[in-house]
This record gives structure tokens, sequence and C-alpha cells, in this order.
């Protein structure tokens, strides 16, 4: 003779048998949460995307802000800093290390690196004498003086 399920509401056997999980969205019912979860996804994702909070902070790099790193790096450089990505996340608090190697990977970086430190290095006011390659300095008037 088979066993009749109880109908005692305590019983685990029965109670997950009367238990539904209904739609917010519409007038569906499952048995599981796992199949109200895969309904939710399948038949209403702009409701299930909308639930999803992913808080996403300093997404891309501003102009201004890559001209900043790209500064402190070169004075790090200047200054002999051995570790300089440690360096821009001490001086980047908001940014990720994983976001300023990226950065310093791309190529419009790069070129902002190599323009600050080309302009840095050559002197301030033209008129200034430079040193000529056999140690003679050359003022404005072509004269060399030792």
């Amino acid at each position: 003779m088979p066993v009749q399920p109880s109908s005692d509401p305590n019983n685990p056997n029965t109670s997950a048998l009367n238990k539904t999980e209904k739609c917010r969205f519409c007038d569906r019912s499952f048995t599981t949460k796992n199949g109200l979860g895969l309904h939710i996804k399948r038949a209403h994702p702009v409701e299930f995307n909308a639930a999803i909070s992913v808080e996403r902070k300093n997404v891309t790099w501003s102009p201004e802000e890559i001209r900043m790193m790209a500064s402190k790096e070169a004075e790090g450089l200047r200054n002999g800093v051995r570790y300089i990505n440690v360096m821009l996340v001490e001086a980047f608090p908001e940014r990720t290390l994983d976001a300023i190697k990226g950065m310093r990977r791309s190529q419009k970086y790069k070129s902002v690196l190599s323009s600050l430190m080309t302009t840095e290095v050559q002197p301030t006011s033209p008129s200034a004498p430079s040193p000529s390659p056999l140690g003679v300095l050359v003022d404005g008037s072509g004269v060399g003086s030792f």
C-alpha cells in the first residue's frame, strides 16, 4: 500500500509542495527560488538588470588626469623613484593599481609622458648659454668661452 503524504505543514516533505514563489512583475508562480530567478532573468531582462547595482567610479580617464599622472611619473623618474606604480597609487588613491598599470601601457599616456620629459629637459630660456659637445659654452653671439 503506497504511503500518503501527510498534510502536516511542519513535515519537510509536504511544505515544499505547498510553497510557491510568485513573480513580482507578472502572475506566474514557481516552486523554487531558482526557477523564479531564471524566469525573471529571461522574461523581464530590463527589470532584472535594473536590480543589479554596480558602482563604477572613474571609469574613464580625463585628459587632465592623464597629464597629472604623467607629470607625477616624470617627477618620480627625475628623483630616482624605483617603484613608480606604488608612488602613483599613493598619489591617486581613487584609482586601482590595475587601472594605473593599464593607463601607463596606453600609447596616449606614453606620448604625454614623453612630451613632458622632453619639455622639462630643455633649457627654460633660449638666450641662456648651452654647452657644446666640446665642453665650450656658446652664448647667443656665437663666441665660445672656456
